[in-house]
């Protein structure tokens, strides 16, 4: 079987969805898809913001307790993109918000590196009701993962603190046990 940064599609209809997909993940602004990390991290400035026409909606309007989902699948999308058309654009894109969701997790100070408040978990832990914060969670590394690699994204969460069943960053405190895999 080829790998996909091997075959190249001919014009056609794919190759025509391809290139609108491209197109798509060229035109989402990188502010709006750091807006609910740099919130977040109280990086954002813009605490009396109004939602302008460009603001991302649905399950990432800044008010959805899932805000950055979004954007962890986005990153997915242009890893997966890159790997078939070498957009050298769209990766320096991607590698620029991966890069500030670190700038986030180190403005956090302790190590939390997602757009959803560590509340949301800490809630969950005492039986309040918050819908899907891991899966946030998740999105995040796995679009970071697929874009930088394993090795670096091991290094930000290894550096995050603990991290149970390596999906969610919950503080020692908290789970009374180390990250393990």
């Amino acid at each position: 079987m080829e790998r996909i940064e091997h075959v190249s599609l001919l014009p056609s209809e794919a190759y025509d969805r391809r290139q609108r997909d491209e197109a798509y993940l060229m035109e989402l602004k990188e502010e709006n898809l750091l807006f609910a990390y740099r919130t977040e991290a109280g990086l954002n400035g813009r605490l009396n913001y109004r939602i302008s026409a460009d603001t991302h909606g649905g399950w990432d309007n800044p008010l959805s307790q899932i805000r950055g989902t979004f954007t962890g699948h986005w990153l997915s999308a242009a890893a997966h993109m890159y790997r078939q058309t070498g957009n050298k654009r769209l990766k320096a894109k991607a590698d620029y918000i991966v890069e500030e969701i670190g700038r986030c997790q180190e403005a956090n100070g302790d190590g939390w590196a997602f757009s959803i408040p560590e509340e949301y978990l800490y809630g969950l832990k005492r039986g309040r009701h918050f819908w899907a914060c891991q899966y946030v969670c998740h999105k995040t590394m796995m679009g970071s993962w697929i874009c930088t690699g394993l090795a670096e994204i091991s290094r930000r969460l290894r550096s995050s603190g603990d991290a149970p069943n390596g999906s969610t960053h919950l503080p020692m405190k908290l789970t009374g046990k180390p990250w393990t895999r």
